[in-house]
């Protein structure tokens, strides 16, 4: 997803319900390990008011390394990319050396892998979050149903689903634009998920009323009671908003079969959507101040206005934002982390965006690309002699560099505390909410 135009102490570590004798072992292995879901973070999990937007689009070695190798992508303008275009189209090296900013604990993993997946699923739930929004690329028999590397993400769905059941999660789908894509061909998309996934326990069930009470209120509401799938809708905006309300409206092949939530970018699109029937709005992009929609001091207006046409907002929030390493041509959308402030920071408006009613959703669990991920993450060096030529390096702008970001001293579980914190304080009934200071272990 794309607009193109530190200190962790032990003691936070305890967030996550580990003893101290523990905390060190966390700090410094790298190893796959289970964690702690702590009664508190089971309660925030449990109100689903926190989601994320989740990634299925990886491969170890026997799946080619997919995404991990992803290739440097061309400026929409030619002319514009120029300064890079002996790097573009090239593809980087994993094992050693893959296409993002920073490194993942786990190492570079399979998106189907089971094991995987369930513990992803328990890191979230950790850190408060209840549901996995999914990138769901389209109905893997018509053409054209993938994502820029070629990737159809529908055939991992089962084994997602049965780790989020299994940690007691829920998921959601995250409706990914492809070649073609008409309302019309949405309408069969989302009837291949319903009669697909629909009926299992792990789908979201909930309703546009539901989602849009007061945060410490529940959000899932059983099918016998009209709770229906959850669908975000990328890229909604390049269909014209009378072919969404030809379907979404009463009557409609789209009424009652699901909530479903457009991105809101533009100004013109909060109007847009409103006519087209949707039942919500989400802003996904990473970059503050970067569109209307990602611009924090516009969320208060924006939930403002949903409320007025009927409708609910949801803020995304982010890390940061850095897809240098894909799209080098891009520095204008770069925010740095500051070691947890942007993220805290992008927290405490949503917060205050929400507090008559809606969720949060955060950019992103693991889309590495764009360095928007808040799954674990740890340094990693590239030794010389491996990972892509100096002459790719060098084309990136990146000459000599060869050390991966990571997350400081704070250490590879910081984004999870962080998340957890304002997730406790989202699911707390108004008056235990509080301001909107720092989190406990001062992320700035």
């Amino acid at each position: 997803k794309v607009l193109v135009a530190r200190d962790m102490t032990r003691g936070q570590i305890g967030l996550f319900g580990v003893g101290a004798a523990a905390a060190a072992a966390l700090l410094a292995t790298c190893a796959a390990s289970p964690i702690e879901v702590p009664a508190e973070a089971a309660t925030a999990s449990d109100s689903r008011r926190v989601m994320t937007f989740m990634y299925l689009w990886y491969g170890d070695e026997a799946g080619n390394y997919t995404h991990w190798n992803h290739a440097v992508l061309p400026h929409w303008r030619p002319i514009d990319g120029l300064a890079f275009k002996h790097a573009t189209g090239r593809r980087f090296a994993p094992p050693e050396e893959i296409h993002a900013p920073f490194w993942p604990r786990r190492g570079l993993y399979s998106s189907s892998d089971p094991v995987v997946l369930e513990e992803q699923m328990r890191e979230m739930r950790a850190a408060g979050i209840g549901v996995a929004v999914v990138s769901w690329w389209g109905r893997p028999d018509v053409p054209g149903t993938h994502d820029s590397q070629g990737v159809n993400t529908d055939a991992v769905v089962p084994a997602v689903l049965a780790a989020a059941a299994k940690e007691n999660m829920r998921v959601a789908f995250h409706l990914e634009p492809y070649e073609g894509r008409t309302a019309a061909s949405v309408v069969k998309d989302v009837e291949y998920i319903r009669n697909r996934y629909g009926a299992h326990r792990a789908v979201l069930r909930t309703t546009r009323a539901a989602l849009g009470a007061r945060p410490s209120t529940p959000l899932e509401v059983p099918s016998d009671e009209g709770g229906v799938p959850l669908f975000f809708v990328y890229d909604s905006y390049h269909i014209p908003a009378e072919d969404w309300a030809l379907h979404l409206n009463a009557g409609g092949a789209l009424h009652r079969k699901g909530v479903f939530f457009g991105l809101v970018l533009r100004h013109q699109d909060q109007g847009d959507l409103a006519r087209g029937a949707f039942d919500g709005l989400y802003s996904y992009f990473a970059t503050n101040g970067f569109s209307f929609g990602s611009t924090t001091t516009h969320w208060r207006g924006i939930a403002t206005k949903a409320r007025e046409d009927g409708m609910v907002f949801s803020p995304s929030v982010a890390p940061g934002y850095d897809d240098r390493r894909i799209r080098p041509w891009n520095l204008r959308a770069w925010r740095p982390r500051a070691s947890g402030g942007y993220y805290s920071s992008m927290w405490r408006a949503a917060l205050a965006a929400v507090r008559e009613g809606g969720f949060v959703t955060v950019t992103s669990w693991n889309e590495f690309g764009e360095g928007t991920q808040i799954e674990p993450c740890v340094p990693h060096t590239v030794k010389d002699g491996e990972g892509i030529p100096n002459s790719m390096r060098d084309a990136l702008g990146e000459p000599g560099k060869r050390k991966s970001e990571d997350y400081g001293e704070a250490g590879p579980f910081h984004y999870l505390a962080v998340t957890r914190t304002f997730a406790i304080r989202l699911a707390a009934p108004p008056s235990e909410q509080g301001g909107g200071g720092a989190p406990r272990g001062g992320a700035a």
